[in-house]
C-alpha cells in the first residue's frame, strides 16, 4: 500500500468524541488522487487513514498536545 502525505486536512480542533479516543470528524483531501472524504482517526500524532477511492494510506501531519 502506497503511503502519501494528505494534501489537506480540516476540521474542528475539539469534539466530545475525543473523550472516547476518537478525533473530531476531519475532511481530508487525498495526496494521491485528490479525492475528498471524511473520517475520524485515533487521537495519536501523525495518524494515517486509507483513501476510499485509491486505497492509498494518507499520513496526517497532526500533533495532539
Amino acid at each position: 500500500m502506497k503511503t502519501v502525505n494528505a494534501k489537506s486536512v480540516s476540521g474542528f480542533n475539539m469534539s466530545i468524541s475525543m473523550l472516547f479516543g476518537r478525533s473530531p470528524l476531519l475532511t481530508i483531501v487525498c495526496g494521491e488522487c485528490r479525492h475528498t472524504f471524511q473520517s475520524r482517526t485515533p487521537v495519536v500524532d501523525y495518524a494515517t487513514v486509507v483513501c476510499p477511492a485509491c486505497n492509498c494510506l494518507n499520513k496526517l501531519n497532526l500533533i495532539y498536545e
